[in-house]
């Protein structure tokens, strides 16, 4: 059983950052359940790719269990969004799971499914030249260009959007070099200068967002119409909940 479980020979990723994705398929191919993966000479991922280990482990958060998230990734995205669902686990991340639910109800998305589905069919169109021939095309692009004209239609500024995008490439740089897992080390980096330029237009977005919100609710008439309404937007539950 436990050959199941060989640990992979590669280079050591504190020397090799980029990571060839074909070498773990190719792993994932060789290793039916698992393998383990190396980042520098101290953290080791266990990846887990077959469905029933996966299944086991992606409920077990119960009461008392802790979240499979791992804390060595998760701490670098702590001073951009906080301690909110994403980076929280167990009991608390429960309790806010619960809370938000609601914001995901079918009548407050539905505004938004013509939109995501006009973005979806110009895709599409792109597509079409690729149908009757054998042509390769990278499919990340095109997605991110769909999943990015929708975001613009519906939630914000295309300054807002590149701020969130180059977080996330940073961030991910951050991960995969380990010298920038020292705050001093990568803050004094020109990869920490683009973060922090990055994290201020995001933050700065976020909460300019919620002031012109908690000014609006202040309205009388608003605070009515916003309590009137069944399923109340993601923004307001978060706001509610706060004053109660």
């Amino acid at each position: 059983f436990l050959s199941y479980f060989v640990l992979p020979t590669y280079d050591d990723l504190l020397w090799n950052h980029f990571m060839n994705l074909d070498k773990i398929v190719e792993w994932g191919q060789q290793y039916p359940y698992a393998f383990p993966q190396w980042f520098g000479p101290f953290f080791c991922f266990l990846n887990i790719h077959h469905p029933d280990y996966v299944k086991t482990i992606l409920t077990s958060t119960g009461v008392g269990q802790r979240s499979p998230k791992a804390d060595f990734v998760y701490k670098f995205v702590e001073d951009w969004i906080g301690e909110g669902l994403l980076v929280s686990q167990g009991q608390k991340w429960f309790q806010h799971r619960r809370l938000l639910t609601p914001g995901f109800h079918y009548d407050v998305l539905k505004p938004y499914v013509k939109l995501m589905s006009d973005s979806a069919k110009t895709m599409l169109k792109k597509w079409e030249r690729y149908a009757n021939t054998n042509e390769p095309f990278e499919l990340f692009e095109h997605v991110s260009l769909m999943t990015l004209d929708s975001i613009l239609k519906c939630a914000g500024t295309n300054t807002y959007i590149k701020a969130v995008y180059d977080l996330s490439n940073l961030i991910n740089l951050r991960i995969r070099t380990f010298p920038y897992h020292s705050d001093f080390i990568f803050y004094l980096s020109p990869h920490g200068y683009r973060y922090r330029k990055a994290r201020r237009v995001a933050q700065s977005h976020t909460e300019e967002v919620i002031r012109k919100r908690k000014e609006a609710l202040k309205k009388e008439k608003e605070l009515k119409h916003i309590q009137a309404k069944r399923n109340l937007d993601f923004l307001d539950i978060l706001l509610f909940a706060r004053v109660c």
